[in-house]
């Protein structure tokens, strides 16, 4: 894991988080945001990976949940499972891979992990010292949520290496990043197969 957290508001850019009651019950939030490198040789984590929020409580082996996602291929998280490993279910008509394990200092509740794919983005949540039913109902707020973007990701001030290649394909005529935050694609002619 090679990653730069910056401390962000992520609750304001996504108001549906303030939506899910059962988040209410934890008494600290530490969120932001995870930059990245854009190749090994360089040394600015200047690209946006992922969204963080760390919902916990005081003391040691106290309830905690985190929730991850991005609309990048791959969660970046220390020691993170393999999604493939864990069972497959449907919850609100989404496939959601799920593990559950008894909490080792309290076995009337459990941990739990989730991967799913919502809205163009990738979540992983995990859940230490929590109720199953809680921990369920948590996914199911998330599934039920119109997940927008209220504003766009902030620069954090630096400057990306220009990109002077002249390998574009002959369909490829630009790109912007519209206000919602979505990379649009331009092309020289709209056809099924410039679309692929």
């Amino acid at each position: 894991m090679d990653g730069n957290w910056k401390d962000e508001n992520v609750e304001e850019k996504f108001g549906f988080i303030r939506n899910i009651e059962i988040l209410k019950q934890y008494e600290h939030l530490r969120q932001g945001m995870v930059y990245v490198k854009e190749n090994v040789e360089d040394t600015n984590y200047s690209k946006f990976q992922q969204y963080e929020l760390i919902y916990y409580m005081d003391g040691n082996n106290a309830p905690s949940t985190d929730i991850i996602f991005t609309k990048e291929d791959k969660i970046l998280q220390c020691m993170i499972p393999n999604e493939s490993d864990f069972p497959s279910s449907t919850i609100s008509g989404n496939e959601v891979k799920l593990f559950k394990a008894k909490n080792f200092f309290d076995d009337s509740k459990i941990n739990g992990e989730a991967f799913f794919k919502y809205k163009d983005y990738t979540f992983y949540i995990t859940s230490h010292r929590i109720d199953e039913n809680d921990f369920i109902e948590l996914i199911k707020s998330i599934l039920n949520q119109n997940i927008i973007s209220n504003n766009a990701d902030k620069d954090i001030g630096v400057n990306e290496p220009i990109n002077e290649s002249s390998d574009y394909p002959d369909y490829y005529a630009g790109k912007y990043v519209d206000k919602n935050g979505n990379n649009i694609i331009l092309l020289c002619e709209d056809n099924n197969d410039n679309r692929k």
